[in-house]
């Protein structure tokens, strides 16, 4: 085949409206960052060191904190959480009580209880408000957002079906008031994640 024709099937992939199911049964599997936004297909590009840093430092101290406590699991992209048929995200981390853990199959169906964003510098406005206002609408009870440029992290709970900023902080050295207690620990100042999660 052509590169032009290979361009071609690329764009005509993109154009086409998926679901999910549509998705597993035509598309082979990948580590690439995938997403479907009511049916359109969206491919990331992978995330460069300093995303992947803070995304690691964050991780590893939340699953420290989760494990101690038998809370649940915590996992991260690239894994499709499954909000409808036409709506598929990859959140950078997330994590689901134990006594929920049903929704986790191949891949995980329905709204994680708490979920993380990590902000890329050039598209800011894909966490601030298009994946917050899909996690609001699909009932995901607890959503961050971690800022590495402005080192700050915005932390909205779902109340009657509506996000409130439930904290907003800077360095600080006590835990976030969160409404879930999976993320009751300092993410900044963990000394699992040597002093500071925004440490490059």
């Amino acid at each position: 085949m052509s590169s032009s024709a290979l361009l071609a099937e690329k764009k005509a992939v993109r154009r086409r409206l998926w679901t999910h199911a549509e998705l597993c049964a035509e598309m082979e599997v990948t580590n690439e960052f995938i997403e479907l936004w009511d049916g359109h297909l969206i491919i990331s590009p992978t995330p460069q060191f300093p995303h992947y840093s803070v995304v690691q430092r964050l991780e590893d101290a939340w699953e420290l904190y989760v494990e101690r406590r038998k809370l649940g699991r915590v996992f991260h992209a690239p894994l499709d959480v499954v909000l409808s048929p036409t709506l598929v995200l990859q959140p950078d981390i997330f994590f689901i009580y134990r006594n929920r853990l049903n929704i986790v199959k191949d891949y995980v169906y329905g709204p994680p209880d708490l979920l993380v964003e990590v902000v890329s510098p050039n598209r800011p406005r894909r966490d601030y408000k298009d994946k917050k206002e899909k996690y609001e609408a699909h009932g995901v009870r607890e959503y961050w957002i971690v800022d590495p440029e402005r080192k700050q992290i915005e932390v909205w709970s779902l109340k009657q079906d509506f996000y409130q900023l439930a904290d907003y902080t800077r360095a600080i050295n006590s835990p976030l008031p969160c409404s879930c207690p999976a993320s009751r620990f300092d993410p900044i100042n963990s000394s699992r994640s040597r002093g500071s999660i925004f440490f490059r």
